[in-house]
């Protein structure tokens, strides 16, 4: 298999849900943001969510 190209997926669960699962907890947003200080500088062609304001919120 040479001359390929490379592609990865990276997969992320949202952040912690307010118990309604209308949005993040606090503890949630700093989970959002963690994993956007961790994804800095991946070269990223798209990102992906489900509909939910949980998800919406957390790729931060």
């Amino acid at each position: 298999m040479s001359g390929g190209a490379v592609r990865y997926l990276y997969l992320a669960r949202h952040g912690e849900a307010t118990p309604d699962e209308s949005g993040l907890t606090e503890g949630g947003r700093r989970q959002a943001a963690l994993l956007g200080e961790r994804l800095r500088g991946v070269p990223l062609s798209a990102v992906h969510h489900g509909p939910l304001p949980r998800a919406e919120e957390t790729p931060g």
